[in-house]
């Protein structure tokens, strides 16, 4: 399927109200230039949030919506994406945009980046059998050791066994430095002897 082409950026910025402090996108008031239907396009949804948010768990707390472009066709898009192309411009051919600190509901500008689909997938949630509170670190109960690893060019690597969950985090830590860089999971945490609590948002 080819790639959804996106609506021309400058009649987008006049679309659509772009607040890049708050990262909220609203409906921009419509004039007789936009054919007939702009009064009542004004009166639903001029002022308004664009979009709603999507449903399924997979893609839980982004907001997308439908634009009808100039000349036919719509456009469906997620808020950070149209964010994005109103602020900056189109996204790069391979590219996507990634929200820095792993809340996709957070589309303030200095949250937004661009980045590859790899580095995309390193700055991502928990899964929901995760028990450690960061991601590649679980017990062993055949060692009765906590392990930890991490993915590197699609291939598992084992960091270590270690006696204490500390340890584990640490060193999987290290490893998110060393191998994703900025794009490690991007919630601080703090370590107590028994827990592991994110700090601001959870590390995905």
């Amino acid at each position: 399927m080819a790639k959804q082409e996106h609506p021309p950026i400058e009649w987008l910025r006049k679309a659509i109200s772009y607040d890049a402090e708050t990262g909220v996108l609203t409906w921009a008031p419509r004039g007789s230039s936009d054919g007939p239907g702009y009064r009542c396009f004004n009166g639903k949804l001029a002022g308004k949030q664009v979009g709603s948010p999507e449903s399924s768990t997979a893609a839980k707390c982004y907001r997308k919506s439908g634009i009808r472009m100039p000349g036919g066709g719509v456009f469906y898009g997620r808020a950070h994406v149209l964010a994005w192309l109103i602020a900056v411009g189109p996204v790069p051919a391979g590219m996507v945009i990634d929200h820095r600190d792993g809340d996709r509901a957070n589309n303030r500008l200095s949250n937004l980046r661009v980045c590859t689909q790899r580095e995309n997938t390193w700055n991502t949630g928990l899964r929901a059998s995760n028990r450690s509170g960061v991601s590649g670190v679980s017990f062993r109960d055949e060692t009765g050791k906590w392990r930890a690893r991490i993915a590197v060019a699609g291939n598992e690597v084992l960091i270590g066994n270690y006696l204490t969950k500390e340890e584990a985090i640490s060193a999987r830590l290290a490893a998110e430095a060393e191998y994703y860089g900025e794009y490690a999971p991007s919630a601080r945490i703090c370590v107590s002897q028994d827990r592991v609590y994110p700090s601001t948002t959870e590390p995905q």
